[in-house]
């Protein structure tokens, strides 16, 4: 039986915000996660205090645990083609990539304050397709190809020193373009027309204006 899913994208990005934010706040006062919409948090109104502000952007993209039955020992987590291309732009842009899952094999295991994994990638040309592996639920474990653009799972240690020693601060208007360029990165051509396709979370951290890379 082939793994499914049991849960959306959306479903587990309620474990994964806080989970995230809450590591990022043990070495950042101030962490704002933000679902970014060019009409609400890049509106003249969601602007106007973050005007020549710089800030540093973490982008994380959700992926569903995956499961031949409930209740089992693992779960399948599966890395899109299309987020490999983000991380790509990421990577050019001074925004790391990451990719967070919930370590639940059931809906009824599934809460706020779950156990979550999480993976930075690194960028992959897309003609290498997507990458599937198998995380363990016990100890945290994958079984992947030794070769594989993804590190991880994870350590709350190592999650910030990838934000410390990758996320680059820009000016809030140079910023807010960079969100909508990774947001475009995940668009998919269909049936000769483009659809959306995955969309990250964001994490906002305000820097220093000193900081500040023009």
């Amino acid at each position: 039986m082939k793994p499914i899913s049991f849960i959306s994208e959306h479903t587990a990005e309620y474990a994964l915000v806080g989970d995230i934010t809450q590591c990022l706040m043990q070495r950042f006062s101030s962490v704002i996660p933000v679902y970014f919409w060019a009409t609400r948090e890049g509106s003249r109104v969601g602007c106007e205090y973050m005007q020549g502000r710089p800030v540093k952007i973490v982008a994380a993209y959700a992926r569903r645990p995956k499961v031949q039955e409930p209740g089992q020992d693992w779960l399948l987590v599966k890395i899109n083609s299309q987020l490999f291309q983000a991380a790509a732009l990421g990577q050019q842009l001074g925004i790391p990539v990451f990719a967070g899952v919930p370590v639940v094999t059931s809906l009824t295991s599934f809460r706020l304050g779950v156990p979550c994994c999480w993976f930075v990638l690194s960028p992959k040309c897309s003609s290498d397709g997507d990458c599937e592996f198998r995380l363990s639920v016990a100890d945290r474990t994958t079984e992947r190809s030794s070769g594989s653009n993804i590190m991880g799972p994870l350590s709350q240690d190592e999650i910030i020193r990838v934000v410390e020693d990758h996320a680059r601060a820009q000016p809030w208007e140079k910023a807010s373009l960079f969100i909508r360029e990774i947001n475009r990165s995940g668009t998919q051509y269909l049936y000769s027309r483009f659809v959306p396709g995955y969309r990250p979370f964001f994490l906002l951290i305000p820097a220093e204006r000193g900081d500040c890379m023009k």
